[in-house]
């Protein structure tokens, strides 16, 4: 048997990985601006030539944004075939003052950074952004398959990767991209490692996602800003408008003030509420790791089910009119949010989006001009709980971690797992190495090196639980 060799092999490694980590995580690959095209090929270029140098078949596709890894080993007709997914892409790193080390750091251990001098390793974790979303997650199965290579000339199962470059900006490309690369990339399990563990020393398999539908609602009156001594109280100022109409998309309960919303929704079985509530979870803990002062959300749910089982809407932007320094006394011609629901099971985001329309239709008052812009959609996922697929990634965290796995829903979005499953037949296997203290998308995110090292030698195990499936 090959896998206590493997895993002999990568606990000799853990220094050589983590440099490696830290040499993937210094390359700027932000999706969202433009000026950073350059470094998502550097980022994705890194990641096609670590799958080269271990074996595996590895092309490089142009998409409309950025590109896209396909890779694939292949071990016989008997084994099964496993979808391996994961992006390069990060998040801006913006505010950059609150981070407390570079979120990019170059040249590690000479003392030169992007950004400042600083360590990116410190007090057990790697800090910069990507750290664990998703670059240190994604590296976990990469430095455990080249182990396999190493060891055994590949793992036991026919392994497809899909590596993309889009997915913080809602993967745009990759549904198309799957669609028309499906025969390559078909699969009988989808694994992604794109999410949180329950807790520190506590694994889990995320049986759920909620789905996702993101808007820019635009709002604007005069042509130009106007004095707002000259003009103000005779036109509408966009600015209060969008204010007072954002106002109105909550009830006093924090239920979602939208005609519809609801009426897709499954409400949650008594034994699911059940087995949320047995999770060791604390809303103290919880409020103490984001400095928060208090909870707030639907009236009648904890807050697991409200961050993994309860749809949403929530602002993520506002701006408009003057916001520099010192006084500057207009009235903004225009007025902007971004606003994003977390959808549940059988909501759709169509539906969502008319039903955004029709409140700005009916509340907007007839002195102003609205747009409202759709930039992403993908709907909820749920996997069953009793599959093979999922009972083998248990046995898998189990041997990773040295601890029973819980099942687990996650409040995020991964848009093309949904596709995994509507177009390539692929059952998710959904289990992230990663905490929900890491601080994703905002500074200082982080991994834990022993999530990452747990992580490793899952991932080792992952592939010899799934062959014995075939």
């Amino acid at each position: 048997m090959a896998l206590p060799e493997i895993l002999e092999l990568l606990e000799q490694r853990r220094e050589q990985h983590l440099a490696e980590l830290v040499e993937w995580t210094a390359i700027p690959s932000i999706s969202a601006q433009a000026q950073h095209a350059g470094d998502l090929r550097r980022a994705c270029d890194w990641a096609a030539d670590y799958c080269r140098a271990m074996g595996l078949e590895t092309e490089i596709h142009p998409t409309v944004e950025h590109p896209a890894i396909i890779a694939r080993h292949d071990a016989g007709a008997r084994a099964p075939t496993v979808l391996l997914y994961g992006h390069y892409d990060v998040q801006p790193p913006e505010p950059l003052e609150l981070w407390e080390s570079p979120p990019f750091i170059d040249n590690w251990g000479s003392g030169e950074a992007v950004g400042g001098n600083a360590e990116p390793v410190r007090d057990g974790a790697l800090y910069g952004r990507g750290a664990s979303d998703n670059k240190g997650q994604l590296f976990a199965h990469l430095a455990a398959l080249r182990g396999w290579f190493e060891v055994a000339g590949g793992p036991p199962v026919n392994l497809r990767l899909l590596i993309e470059g889009e997915e913080e900006i809602g993967s745009p490309s990759l549904g198309e991209f799957v669609a028309t690369h499906a025969d390559e990339l078909c699969a009988e399990w989808g694994v992604v490692s794109d999410g949180p563990m329950l807790a520190p020393g506590m694994p889990a398999v995320s049986y759920g996602l909620r789905g996702l539908a993101y808007f820019q609602l635009d709002i604007s009156a005069a042509s130009a800003d106007l004095h707002s001594g000259t003009h103000g109280g005779a036109v509408p100022n966009p600015a209060t408008v969008l204010a007072e109409f954002i106002a109105t998309l909550h009830t006093g309960d924090g239920s979602v003030n939208l005609s519809g919303f609801y009426d897709d929704v499954t409400p949650l079985k008594a034994v699911e509420r059940e087995a949320l509530a047995a999770l060791e979870f604390s809303d103290d803990e919880y409020l103490k790791s984001l400095g928060a002062p208090g909870l707030a959300g639907e009236a009648g749910f904890t807050t697991l089910e409200r961050r993994w089982a309860r749809p949403t809407l929530e602002v993520n932007g506002i701006w408009g009119g003057y916001t520099g320094e010192g006084a500057k006394t207009v009235l903004p011609a225009c007025a902007s949010a971004k606003l994003s629901c977390r959808l549940v099971p059988r909501q759709e985001p169509a539906a969502i989006e008319a039903a955004l329309r029709r409140a700005c239709a009916e509340r907007l008052p007839v002195g102003v001009r609205w747009t409202l812009r759709g930039f992403a959609g993908a709907p909820a996922v749920l996997t069953p709980t009793d599959s093979p697929g999922v009972q083998a990634a248990m046995h898998a965290l189990r041997a990773g971690f040295g601890a029973e796995p819980a099942f687990i829903r996650e409040g995020g979005t991964i848009p093309v797992v949904a596709d995994f499953q509507s177009v390539l037949g692929a059952q998710p296997l959904l289990i992230g190495f990663a905490l929900a203290e890491d601080m994703p998308h905002s500074p200082n995110e982080h991994f834990r090196l022993d999530c990452l090292y747990g992580g490793i030698r899952t991932s080792a195990a992952l592939w010899d639980e799934l062959a014995r499936l075939g």
